[in-house]
C-alpha cells in the first residue's frame, strides 16, 4: 500500500497489485480513499498514460482529480476493447441478460399487441380502430381522425383493429388521397370539399365502414379492386417503407396555368417512371436512399426491390416488381443531380456536357485558375505544382457479353469518369496491336477489366479517363487514360507531371513515340513527364529499378507512396458483381456513380486528412533530420560536397524515360547473388526442360512464408512480454489471417505436384525460443517469458512440409530437397549480406555519437534509430539461423563450410569504424562473416562506398520529409481557396440571366454557396487550432438574397 497526497485534498492510498499471467506481467493499481469523500471522478475523464520522466512518484495536481496512478496499465497490457467506462459490448449483453432486461423488453412488446384505450387519441370521441406504425407512440385513431392526421404523411404504414387483433392495413382505406397542383391542397376546379373526394374512393371499393376483408387476401387489400376514380385514379408509389396503391387528383386548372401531370407529380416530390401515362412513381426519398445504398454498399437493383417487398408484407412478400422501372428511373435521378450540381441548370441551359464537365477532381491537387494564387508561376518553388497522376488496371470490373441484350442510352456520355464509349472504341480500333498475356484475355467479355488515372497523393479519380480493357493490360488503354487524365486536369498548365505506374519501366520506354504517331493523343511533346513506380511494387522489381523509378529519389515527390489507386479498386471492386451482368450504358452510369461518390467522401474527409498528415510528417521529419544527423557528423565536408553534387547531376541528367543517370546511387560493392535470382534462374531451367515446373515458386514461397511466421511470432511475442506498444492484438490476427489463406493456397499447390503425399506427416515442431540478441555489452533486450501453453494451431507456428522439415524425408520430395538446398544458400548468404551492411550502419551511428556504444541510451532520437536498426539485424539473425538449421537438415552443411554458428560476438559494431583509436583495438580479430568472402570493413574504399550509400538513402528521406511538410502546408492553402473558387461558382449562378432560371434557382445557389463557404471556414479553423497553419485568404463576400 503506498500513500500519495493530492494537494489540497486528503491523502490517498494506492493498493498496487502485480500479477504474472501467459501474457505477461500486467501491474494495476486501486485508489483508495482514507476517509469517503462526496469528489467523484467524471466518468468520461481519459487519462493519458505518460512513462515519468525519473523513478518518482508523480505529484498529484492542485486541480479537483484524484492523482493518477504510480503504475499506468497501458504500458503493460494492450487495450482490451473496453471504454472509458469501462463495459465492453460482451459485459452489456451479459448484463442485459442477467439482469431479465430481456424478458421484460419482450414482455413490453408484446404488450403493445393490445388495444390499450378504446378511444381515439385525437378527437377523444370516436372508437379507436386504426393503428399507426410511424407517428410519434404509434396512436390509436378513429377512421375520420387518421384520414386527416395522414393527409400530409401519406406513406405511414397503419393497421386496423378487427376486434381481435390489429391486421394490416392501407392508408388508402382510410380515405388518405394526394392532390396534385396546389401544395398538397386540392384543386379547386374540382369544385367539392376535400372530404368528399377522400371518401369517393372509398365509396367505389365499398369500405367506407372498414377495410375490405377478404380470408384468402394475403395483401389485406393493398391495391384497390377499383383503380379510375373519374379525374382521379389510383397510383402505385414507391417509398422508403414499401409499395403504397393511393388516389391521385392532378391539377385541372387551364392549360396556361397547370403544369404537365408529370411535372406536377415532380413538383410534389414524386418521379414518375414515365411521363405519359403515369402508373407509377417514387418518391425523392427513395432515390436518394437507393442512390446512397447503390454507391455504398453496391447493392443491385433488385436486392434493393426485395427489401421493398419485405417491408411490404413480411409474412407474403409483395409480388410487385418494378426493378426495370427502378434501374431507369434512377439513371435519370443520377444524371440530373450531376447537371444540377455542376450548374447545369443555371449556366449554358440545354448544353450537353463535354468530357469530364460533370467530374469533380481533387480538391488539394494544384490546378491553375482554381485553387492557385495569380503568380504562382513568379514563385521559386515551381516543383510544388506539378501533377501528380498514379495508373494502373482493374481486371475484377469485367462486364459479359450477352446476347439479345439491349445495350441501353448513355445519358451520362463521357462526362463524368467512365471515357465516352464511340470515342474508346474509335481511338482503340486504329491503335497498334501489341503482344497480349493469355492469362488476362477472356472469352465472352466485351471488357476484361477497367484502366483508370487517380491523383496520386489523395486517391481522386481524373474525369473521363476510365477506360475499359478488351485484351489484358495494353499500352493503348494506358495511353488513353493518361492523355485523358492530364487533359482534364489541365497538366499541360502545369510545370511538369510526374505519372506512377507500376510497371513503367517497360511503359516509359516507347510512350513518347505512342504519343507522337497517335492522332488521338494531344500531351503537349513540351510536358515534362517524370516516370515513377509506386514503393510496394517496386521491391517486385529489379534492384536497378529502385533508383531510377522510386520516389525516394526524386526531388519534389514528397513522401506519396503512388500506389493509392489501390485502395480505390478495393472499393470498386464491391460493384464488381452487379455491374458485369447490367447492359453496358447502365454499367458505365454505375461506375460513374460510384466514382463520384469516391470523390466526394474524399472531398468532405480531405481538411482532416491533411491535418493529420501534416502532424504525422512533422514528426517523421525530425526523425529523418536526426538519422541524416547521425550519418552526416561522420563524413568530411569533402564527401559531403562530392555526394552531394553526384545527386544533383543524376537528377539533372535525368530526362523522361531515360533514367540511367540514377544508377550512380546504386552501391558499387560486389553483391551476392540473392535468392530472386536463384529462384528465377531454377524456375528457368524447369520451364527448359519441362521437369518438376513449379517446383522452385512452390519451395520458394514456403521460405517466405516461414519469414513472415518468424516475423510474426516475434511480433506476438513482443506483446505478450508487453514490450510493444505500437502494435495491437488486432494488428496481429489480420496478419494471422493473411498467414492462414497463404498456408492454406501452399498447401493446395503441394496437393498437385505431390498426389498421394501426406505433406504433414513427420514433421518437426515449434518452440518457443527468444529472438537472439545484438546488444553490444550486457543485454538490454526485453526479459522473455516463455509460454508454456504454445497454440501450434496459431498461423505463425503452423510447421510447413519443406524437405528440410521431415525426419525422414520421403522419395517423392528428394528433387524439392535439392531446390531447396540451393534457395538456403542464396538465403544465408543474402542475410549475411543484410547483416554486414546494417553493421557497417550501427557503426556510423556509434562514430556520431559515442555514448550510444557505451550503452547510455537515454530515450533520445539517436536511441530510436539504434533500436529499429537492432530490430532488422534480429530479423536477418533468424533468417540466417533458419536458413543454416535447413542445410544442416538436409545434410549440405559440410559442403558449405563457410556457413558457421553466429554468436553475440559476431554482430557486433566495428570498433575499428567508430572508435579508430581506442584501446586495444588493432588487437580485435574481425568476425568470420567478413573474413569468409575477404571483405575488410575499415578498408577505406569499403567504408567510404557504405557510407555513400548510406548517407545519400539518409538524405533523399530527409528531404522528401522536408518536401513532404512543405507540400502539406500548401495544400491546406490550395483546399481554402478551391472551396472559395466553388462559391464563386455558384454566386455567378445565381446571377445568370438565362431564360427560365426562377428564384428556386438562385436559392440553390445561394445553397451551395453558402455549403462552399462553411466549408472553406471549417478548413481553415481545423488547421490553424490543429497544425497552427493560419490560412489568409480574402473571402468573397455571399451577396444577400433577400436584397
Amino acid at each position: 500500500m503506498v500513500k500519495h497526497k493530492i494537494g489540497k485534498h486528503k491523502v490517498t492510498e494506492l493498493d498496487i497489485s502485480v500479477k504474472t499471467t501467459k501474457r505477461g506481467r500486467q501491474v494495476s493499481s486501486v485508489a483508495v480513499p482514507a476517509e469517503k469523500s462526496l469528489y467523484r471522478p467524471s466518468k468520461r475523464r481519459k487519462i493519458i498514460p505518460v512513462i515519468p520522466a525519473d523513478n518518482k512518484a508523480h505529484r498529484g495536481s492542485s486541480s479537483s482529480s484524484l492523482p493518477e496512478p504510480l503504475y499506468y496499465e497501458s504500458i503493460f497490457e494492450t487495450f482490451d476493447g473496453k471504454t472509458s467506462q469501462g463495459k465492453t459490448t460482451h459485459d452489456y449483453l451479459k448484463a442485459w441478460l442477467d439482469q431479465g432486461k430481456c424478458g421484460a423488453y419482450l414482455d413490453r412488446l408484446l404488450i403493445t399487441e393490445a388495444m390499450p384505450k378504446p378511444t381515439c387519441v385525437r378527437c377523444l370521441k370516436g372508437v379507436a380502430t386504426w393503428r399507426c406504425l410511424d407517428c410519434g407512440s404509434q396512436p390509436q385513431y378513429c377512421g375520420v381522425c387518421c384520414r386527416i392526421s395522414h393527409r400530409r404523411t401519406p406513406f405511414h404504414r397503419v393497421e386496423y383493429w378487427n376486434g381481435g387483433y390489429f391486421q394490416p392495413a392501407w392508408l388508402w382505406q382510410a380515405g388518405t388521397m394526394i392532390c396534385l397542383g396546389h401544395q398538397g391542397h386540392m384543386c379547386p376546379e374540382y369544385q367539392k370539399k376535400m372530404s368528399d373526394l377522400e371518401k369517393r374512393s372509398l365509396k367505389v371499393n365499398g369500405c367506407l365502414d372498414s377495410p375490405p376483408l377478404e380470408e384468402d387476401d394475403t395483401t389485406f387489400g393493398a391495391k384497390p379492386a377499383i383503380t379510375q376514380l373519374g379525374s382521379g385514379r389510383f397510383v402505385l408509389f414507391v417509398h422508403l417503407n414499401g409499395f403504397h396503391y393511393l388516389p391521385v387528383y392532378p391539377c385541372l386548372c387551364g392549360e396556361k396555368v397547370r403544369l404537365p401531370e408529370d411535372e406536377q407529380f415532380l413538383e410534389a416530390g414524386y418521379f414518375p417512371s414515365t411521363w405519359t401515362t403515369i402508373e407509377t412513381v417514387f418518391t425523392l426519398e427513395l432515390l436518394k436512399d437507393y442512390h446512397l445504398t447503390k454507391t455504398e454498399t453496391k447493392m443491385s437493383t433488385e436486392n434493393y426491390c426485395d427489401i421493398l417487398k419485405r417491408k411490404t408484407n413480411f409474412a407474403f412478400p409483395s409480388k410487385i416488381d418494378r426493378a426495370r422501372e427502378l434501374s431507369r428511373v434512377w439513371q435519370m435521378y443520377n444524371y440530373m443531380i450531376l447537371l444540377k450540381r455542376h450548374g447545369f441548370g443555371h449556366e449554358g441551359r440545354g448544353r450537353k456536357p463535354e468530357k469530364g464537365e460533370l467530374a469533380l477532381y481533387c480538391a488539394i491537387c494544384p490546378q491553375p485558375g482554381i485553387n492557385l494564387p495569380s503568380n504562382w508561376k513568379s514563385l521559386t518553388e515551381l516543383w510544388l505544382y506539378k501533377r501528380y497522376i498514379v495508373i494502373d488496371g482493374n481486371f475484377k470490373l469485367h462486364h459479359l457479353i450477352i446476347r439479345g441484350q439491349d445495350r441501353g442510352i448513355s445519358l451520362i456520355a463521357g462526362a463524368a469518369y467512365m471515357i465516352e464509349k464511340a470515342y474508346q472504341d474509335k481511338v482503340l480500333k486504329n491503335a497498334p496491336e501489341s503482344k497480349q498475356d493469355k492469362d488476362k484475355m477472356k472469352k465472352g467479355y466485351d471488357a476484361s477489366g477497367l484502366f483508370g488515372s487517380a491523383c496520386a497523393r489523395h486517391g481522386c479519380f481524373c474525369g473521363g479517363a476510365l477506360v475499359d480493357m478488351q485484351k489484358g493490360e495494353r499500352q493503348a488503354n494506358a495511353d488513353l487514360s493518361v492523355n485523358e487524365a492530364f487533359d482534364t486536369t489541365n497538366a499541360a498548365g502545369t510545370p511538369g507531371a510526374l505519372l506512377a505506374y507500376d510497371i513503367n519501366c517497360q511503359f516509359c520506354i516507347h510512350f513518347r513515340e505512342r504519343i507522337d504517331k497517335a492522332h488521338h493523343l494531344t500531351i503537349p511533346g513540351d510536358l515534362d513527364i517524370t516516370y515513377l513506380i509506386g514503393l510496394f511494387h517496386i521491391h517486385g522489381h529489379g534492384e536497378i529499378c529502385l533508383p531510377r523509378f522510386a520516389s525516394t529519389f526524386l526531388p519534389g515527390a514528397g513522401m506519396a507512396s503512388g500506389e493509392i489507386i489501390e485502395s480505390l479498386w478495393s472499393i470498386l471492386n464491391q460493384a464488381a458483381r452487379i455491374t458485369k451482368t447490367m447492359t453496358p450504358a447502365h454499367r458505365r452510369e454505375m461506375i460513374d456513380a460510384c466514382v463520384t461518390d469516391i470523390n466526394w467522401k474524399k472531398l468532405v474527409s480531405v481538411d482532416t486528412y491533411i491535418t493529420t498528415q501534416l502532424l504525422k510528417a512533422r514528426t517523421e521529419k525530425e526523425k529523418a533530420d536526426d538519422d541524416f544527423a547521425l550519418l552526416n557528423d561522420t563524413v568530411s565536408p569533402a564527401q559531403k560536397e562530392l555526394w552531394q553534387e553526384e545527386m544533383e547531376t543524376a537528377n539533372d541528367e535525368r530526362e523522361g524515360s531515360d533514367v540511367s543517370s540514377m544508377d550512380s546511387y546504386l552501391p558499387k560493392l560486389e553483391k551476392v547473388k540473392n535468392t530472386r535470382a536463384i529462384r528465377s534462374s531454377l524456375m528457368a531451367e524447369e520451364q527448359k526442360t519441362r521437369k518438376n515446373v513449379g517446383l522452385a515458386n512452390w519451395v520458394a514461397t514456403g521460405m517466405e512464408i516461414q519469414e513472415a511466421q518468424s516475423a510474426l511470432r516475434s511480433t506476438a511475442m513482443a506483446i505478450r512480454n508487453a514490450t510493444e506498444g505500437s502494435v495491437t492484438d488486432l494488428d496481429v490476427q489480420k496478419k494471422r489471417e493473411v498467414l492462414i489463406k497463404q498456408i492454406d493456397n501452399w498447401y493446395k499447390i503441394a496437393d498437385t505436384l505431390f498426389p498421394g503425399l501426406d505433406p504433414t506427416a513427420e514433421t518437426s515442431k515449434m518452440t518457443d525460443k527468444r529472438d537472439p540478441c545484438v546488444c553490444e555489452n550486457e543485454c538490454q533486450c526485453p526479459p522473455h517469458i516463455p509460454d508454456p501453453d504454445v497454440d501450434f494451431e496459431l498461423a505463425e507456428n503452423i510447421v510447413l512440409s519443406l524437405p528440410s522439415d521431415f525426419h525422414d524425408l520421403p522419395e517423392e520430395l528428394s528433387a524439392a530437397a535439392i531446390t531447396e538446398g540451393e534457395l538456403r544458400v542464396a538465403q544465408a548468404n543474402e542475410a549475411l549480406d543484410t547483416l554486414r551492411s546494417l553493421i557497417t550502419k550501427k557503426s556510423t551511428y556509434y562514430r556520431a555519437n559515442r555514448e550510444l556504444a557505451n550503452g547510455t541510451r537515454d530515450r533520445t532520437r539517436s536511441y530510436d534509430s539504434i533500436n529499429a536498426l537492432e530490430k532488422l539485424m534480429v530479423a536477418a539473425k533468424r533468417t540466417y539461423a533458419k536458413a543454416r538449421s535447413s542445410l544442416e537438415r538436409l545434410g549440405l552443411l559440410p559442403e558449405h563450410p563457410q556457413f558457421k554458428t553466429l554468436h553475440k560476438s559476431d554482430t557486433k559494431a566495428v570498433t575499428a569504424i567508430y572508435s579508430p583509436n581506442a584501446r586495444g583495438q588493432r588487437n580485435e580479430g574481425l568476425s568470420w562473416i567478413w573474413t569468409s568472402l575477404g571483405i575488410d570493413p575499415t578498408e577505406e574504399g569499403y567504408l567510404a562506398e557504405v557510407y555513400r550509400v548510406n548517407w545519400i538513402r539518409a538524405k533523399s528521406r530527409a528531404d522528401r520529409w522536408m518536401e513532404e511538410v512543405i507540400i502539406l502546408e500548401h495544400e491546406m492553402e490550395w483546399f481554402v481557396r478551391f472551396c472559395l473558387y466553388r462559391q464563386r461558382k455558384c454566386l455567378d449562378w445565381a446571377q445568370s440571366n438565362e431564360e427560365g432560371v426562377s428564384a428556386g434557382h438562385m436559392a440553390y445557389a445561394f445553397r451551395q454557396a453558402d455549403m462552399w463557404a462553411r466549408r472553406a471556414s471549417a478548413g481553415k479553423k481545423q488547421f490553424m487550432e490543429k497544425c497552427g497553419v493560419r490560412v489568409t485568404i480574402e473571402d468573397p463576400i455571399i451577396n444577400d438574397p433577400t436584397t
